[in-house]
């Protein structure tokens, strides 16, 4: 029976900017980005558990890892031996040969997506030139997140924020910028 494991559309969202000036001439603005509730498909993470490279698995080579299983249902609270040719390989330990509701997470997050710093210079020698003030501004992007999600990013997806959103299958995260900039004000 076909049933909904993992809703990737966050429960809410919010932002929160802030603006500060200091000495009437330099600004320090930051903005946080909040997503609540959404769930992601960590499909790196079940590839990984189904080649059994990484350091995750190194519990299941050899004699296997005893493991209890929790929740309700048979075999709920029983130790079972799990070997990574049986589990993670050829069983249900991974998304390419079972269901892959074990590998949906949480993705909620809070993102430290800019912050920047912009001095605005009023110099009598600018003045002299024809310019009445310049802005010198630093600035970076995506700076920082704060979430539980095992993954690179629990913003990324597959398929562009358009298809089939909450999917992470080897995605990239998003980059991470810094800018420096100039404005002449005449």
């Amino acid at each position: 029976q076909p049933r909904v494991t993992g809703d990737p559309n966050p429960d809410w969202t919010g932002s929160i900017r802030n603006t500060v000036t200091l000495f009437n001439n330099l600004r320090v603005s930051a903005l946080l980005d909040i997503s609540m509730g959404n769930e992601m498909l960590n499909g790196t993470r079940g590839a990984i558990y189904s080649y059994g490279t990484s350091k995750i698995n190194e519990a299941w080579h050899g004699a296997g890892k005893d493991t209890i299983f929790p929740g309700e249902g048979p075999g709920a609270g029983n130790t079972v031996n799990l070997n990574w040719s049986t589990w993670g390989e050829n069983g249900l330990g991974n998304s390419f040969t079972g269901p892959s509701g074990q590998f949906i997470e949480d993705a909620s997050y809070v993102k430290l997506r800019d912050i920047s710093v912009t001095y605005t210079l009023d110099q009598p020698w600018l003045q002299r030139v024809g310019i009445t003030t310049a802005d010198l501004s630093l600035a970076g992007r995506n700076l920082k997140t704060w979430t539980d999600y095992s993954g690179l990013d629990p913003e990324s997806n597959l398929t562009g924020q358009t298809l089939g959103r909450g999917i992470d299958y080897f995605n990239n995260p998003r980059t991470r910028s810094f800018v420096f900039g100039v404005q002449l004000h005449r």
